[in-house]
């Protein structure tokens, strides 16, 4: 059964959540992420690249790199931009985004139901990303980004949903991107006790986004129980960070790759069936997985085109604008 607690939460202040909040780094190009943080000195995006207030550059991924995040996380909890929740709660996250609403509850997962099967998984992981995030966690020591979960609907937490979103908003902003993000602090007794008490019936919960995450926590949590002799099980390192949402409310896209030999095998008149597709797509991720370099090299062209497909530039709108009247 799931297992999933309340925690002490690290948040911004009222007054200045909506000019922490920011997107991920991968979501901007150079020039709007220079803009950012010229012009804003309270975004989050100051303490995950915290060489731009000091005029310094570090290797990104090294442990000084690290080091300076934990640092900049630090300052901006001792310059009151963030506060630290005193008691330990569920927050209740509601997203609007192009006219579709989803709602979930922000918690903590264990580990051991990452290690055991309770939380089901649909990818594999690459060892080397897991070390790198695994290295971040241990060196920074906090978690800003949670894993999606996905869980079958609840009758009862979907009524204390309903009831909490009844009360006034500790957060309502709407960010740059036309996306509207409210939250409500859960920090009655009765009500986080009704939500680890749902969470225990339900046999399984599936990771919707965030398998590295889940992956590079879990890898973390079992090196500090090898080196802690007095381990319990309710150490901090035994659990991490989720955004839980109910099955009814995932919105499911197409993700789709291109598989070049195929393409080969059509031009010389070999008919292309399921099968011989299948067989090709999985000839090309071993190619992928088995090498390192070439990894790397896909995950930095296809993080080029999320940035070019998200935002593009001038370059890519000229080719697009040229697109265009071909078509017409």
């Amino acid at each position: 059964m799931a297992k999933v607690i309340p925690f002490k939460a690290i948040r911004p202040e009222t007054d200045k959540v909506h000019l922490v909040a920011s997107r991920s780094v991968d979501g901007y190009n150079a020039a709007e992420l220079r803009d950012k943080l010229a012009g804003n000195p309270f975004s989050f995006l100051h303490v995950i690249n915290p060489d731009f207030s000091e005029g310094s550059r570090t290797r990104p991924g090294s442990r000084e790199r690290l080091q300076k995040i934990k640092k900049r996380f630090k300052g901006f909890l001792n310059e009151k931009v963030f506060l630290r929740d005193d008691t330990a709660c569920f927050y209740l996250y509601r997203q609007i985004k192009q006219g579709n609403t989803y709602i979930g509850i922000i918690g903590c997962t264990s580990i051991d139901d990452y290690m055991n099967g309770v939380i089901k998984i649909h990818e594999q992981t690459l060892t080397q990303r897991e070390e790198k995030l695994k290295d971040y966690l241990e060196v920074c020591e906090f978690n800003a980004e949670p894993v999606l979960f996905c869980y079958p609907d609840d009758k009862e937490i979907n009524d204390l949903c309903a009831d909490v979103m009844t009360y006034r908003a500790d957060y309502d902003f709407t960010t740059t991107d036309k996306v509207r993000h409210t939250l409500w602090i859960i920090n009655k007794t009765k009500s986080i006790k009704l939500i680890t008490d749902r969470f225990s019936n339900i046999p399984a919960i599936y990771i919707a986004d965030g398998h590295h995450r889940s992956a590079s926590s879990a890898l973390l949590g079992k090196l500090r129980r090898s080196r802690d002799k007095n381990y319990t099980g309710k150490e901090a390192y035994n659990f991490y960070l989720g955004v839980f949402f109910p099955e009814s409310q995932l919105r499911i896209y197409d993700y789709n790759r291109a598989v070049k030999d195929l393409k080969r095998q059509a031009a010389r008149g070999v008919p292309i069936t399921r099968a011989r597709a299948a067989r090709a797509a999985a000839k090309q991720v071993r190619k992928v997985l088995s090498s390192p370099r070439a990894c790397a090299a896909g995950v930095t062209r296809n993080l080029k085109v999320a940035r070019a497909y998200k935002r593009p530039g001038r370059r890519m709108r000229a080719r697009m604008m040229r697109r265009r009247s071909a078509v017409r």
